[in-house]
């Protein structure tokens, strides 16, 4: 990505979209020759990260700075795993699998060990961030807000998939943890209904500054900081697009849009299947309440509490194909709902 428009304001850049082998990773900044770190990838955008934070710690100019490492990401293969890490982890036979997994289990034993793996050498590295952020000087300790989260999880067997984009627990569930020493409560935990798109407005809230009049999302910094609560019901999930590189139909996974609340999970397939979990009764999802009688009140109420969250999101529920029409060649955002985006 070379200077300009499309870094979306971000003045140092080392990144790279993704080449899928971390024990060589490889990076751009300026220019269009790949840096390689010869280190493992996340143990290299850790150090970018505390390298950066030590270079501006005495800026007067406050900064956002976004430290996104792939792993744990498939392939999950050993020569993909930082070395030393899949000695930590236990033979595949005394690992956890959850109730929701089927006899023919469809991840492999290596898959999983390696998936840990990677996971430990992650926990490790934010680990060292953290010491990092402990170690520094009150002015950089205490007015630093770190953000731990994700963008999507895997299914690691659950329910029969190993992939993302199902609207199961496994997939759509994602961490998230906010730490700023003598702001945010220590150890409080959350129940709010909170979103991707709410980390914009939510950041600036607990900033002190307006976010962008485009942004979407609720600002739930209050929430955050212990002085308020969520009066948010329900969101909006949704998997627009049958892959996650290209923009197909009905494949191995369909189109689907949801709705979560705090206790249930309803999902309506674009072929016109309804599902429906009850998520405090039932946290594997392994029944579906969507054809019993009991639950025809709340199938209802949910399926209609859906087209209003589809209405507020201009959502047409188009078919994945269609979608491809809202991008050009260079995969650049064109057009929305709503209509040309502005250059």
């Amino acid at each position: 990505m070379p200077p300009g428009p499309q870094r979306l304001g971000f003045e140092d850049w080392k990144a790279y979209n993704f080449d899928g082998d971390f024990n060589h990773y490889y990076y751009y900044e300026n220019k269009p020759q790949k840096i390689y770190s010869h280190k493992y990838e996340t143990d290299t955008i850790i150090d970018q990260t505390i390298d950066f934070i030590e270079k501006h710690k005495n800026d007067e100019k406050p900064f956002l700075l976004v430290a996104a490492p792939h792993p744990p990401h498939a392939a999950w293969t050993p020569a993909n795993v930082p070395q030393g890490y899949l000695e930590k982890i236990p033979p595949f036979k005394d690992l956890y699998r959850a109730p929701n997994v089927p006899k023919n289990d469809p991840m492999k034993p290596e898959w999983l060990r390696c998936y840990l793996a990677m996971a430990k050498n992650f926990d490790d590295n934010l680990g060292r961030l953290l010491d990092y952020l402990d170690r520094a000087e009150p002015e950089v300790r205490d007015n630093t807000i770190l953000v731990f989260t994700s963008d999507h999880g895997s299914m690691l067997g659950s329910h029969g998939r190993v992939q993302k984009m199902m609207p199961w627990t496994e997939s759509v569930n994602i961490p998230l943890i906010m730490r700023w020493p003598g702001k945010i409560p220590a150890g409080v935990v959350s129940d709010a209904l909170y979103t991707p798109i709410d980390h914009l407005t939510t950041l600036c809230g607990l900033a002190g500054i307006k976010p962008p009049s485009m942004a979407d999302g609720q600002d739930l910094s209050q929430v955050v900081l212990g002085r308020g609560r969520s009066y948010r019901e329900a969101v909006l999930m949704a998997n627009y697009t049958s892959h996650w590189d290209f923009f197909q139909t009905e494949t191995q996974w369909p189109e689907w849009r949801g709705v979560h609340t705090r206790r249930y999970t309803y999902v309506k397939w674009l072929a016109g299947k309804e599902d429906l979990w009850d998520n405090l009764e039932d946290p594997y999802q392994m029944h579906n309440l969507a054809g019993e009688a009991s639950a025809k009140g709340t199938l209802l109420e949910l399926s209609w509490r859906l087209k209003e969250l589809m209405i507020d999101a201009h959502d047409q529920f188009l078919n994945g194909r269609q979608y491809g029409a809202w991008y050009n060649d260079q995969r650049d955002l064109v057009r929305t709902a709503l209509g040309r985006v502005p250059c």
